[in-house]
């Protein structure tokens, strides 16, 4: 077994200049092992989960790639780098020699460097409390739910918009859908529950959950339906056709041209959908699980590392 310490440089005190920095999502504390422990077992894909950095065999450095000390502190062929962000706002912008400094980097998007790539497809675990009991037999009571944050990007293929525009439709209509999320709106509705510490809550009795990525890159899938997946959820997707490459042509596309007449069918007629869809939803988790995600990407990279490519 490779032993990897997993890191980001999301540290408690960069959480706490953060707008919300009481949420207690993993995928953002410094050390990723104890969730990733939980997530997978201790031994998944040929790996050893180390928390200790300094009985790690290599390191995978993910999100901020600029911290000196780790990169000076170990051997190039014992670096992994992740990138996490859109090419089109800064911090998604990794430099190349940055780059240049990892034995192998992980990218979604395969063609944004130059030399030292290797594509992740599903890079990020999702950000779900440690606590998530997969076996867990769930009883959905509710059909639909969303999750928004007004956030400032802007782009032509944000879903920034796209999803405080669903939101509108959605308190315009009847639409039987729960809210959740600082949603900025200067109005008094039951179904806008506001921030919530814990994901789970917007998704565990949900049948359903609106899935809209924050952009539209080929290869780009964020935890967003991730999470969905692993609560039992089907998400309503918007976001790049790979998705649909990876988890089947049954999961179920955001209309973005009737989203007030699918959401609605949806949300009334939720039990027996959701019955057809169930199938889809076991077999995307166990997809996740085996295939696309974080260590099974850095299990391919440790035997690109040792066979000396």
């Amino acid at each position: 077994m490779n032993k990897v310490h997993f890191f980001t440089r999301d540290t408690e005190k960069d959480r706490r200049k953060k707008r919300h920095a009481e949420r207690n999502f993993p995928a953002y504390v410094e050390n990723l092992s104890n969730h990733l422990n939980h997530l997978f077992g201790e031994e998944r894909h040929g790996i050893k989960i180390e928390s200790d950095i300094n009985k790690a065999e290599y390191i995978c450095l993910i999100a901020k790639l600029d911290d000196t000390e780790i990169l000076d502190s170990f051997d190039k062929n014992k670096i992994i780098g992740v990138g996490t962000e859109p090419s089109w706002i800064r911090q998604g912008q990794t430099k190349q020699e940055v780059i240049d400094r990892c034995g192998v980097f992980l990218s979604w998007n395969s063609h944004k460097y130059e030399n030292g790539l290797f594509s992740t497809n599903m890079h990020y675990p999702p950000m779900i409390s440690q606590n998530i009991d997969y076996n867990l037999d769930l009883i959905k009571e509710r059909p639909l739910s969303m999750f928004i944050s007004m956030k400032p990007y802007r782009d032509n293929n944000g879903g920034y918009g796209l999803r405080k525009e669903v939101v509108k439709a959605i308190l315009s209509s009847n639409i039987d859908c729960d809210i959740y999320g600082n949603h900025g709106l200067k109005i008094k509705d039951s179904r806008l529950k506001g921030f919530v510490r814990d994901k789970r809550t917007g998704l565990n009795d949900y049948r359903f959950s609106v899935v809209i990525e924050s952009f539209n890159e080929f290869g780009y899938i964020s935890e967003k339906p991730v999470d969905s997946f692993l609560c039992d959820t089907m998400p309503i997707y918007w976001g790049t056709d790979y998705f649909y490459h990876i988890f089947g042509k049954n999961m179920i596309r955001l209309n973005t041209s009737k989203v007030i007449e699918q959401l609605l069918n949806i949300s009334k007629n939720s039990k027996i959908i959701y019955e057809n869809c169930y199938p889809s939803i076991q077999r995307a988790k166990l997809l996740y699980r085996k295939e696309h995600n974080l260590l099974a990407r850095v299990e391919m990279a440790i035997k690109l590392l040792e066979s000396g490519i």
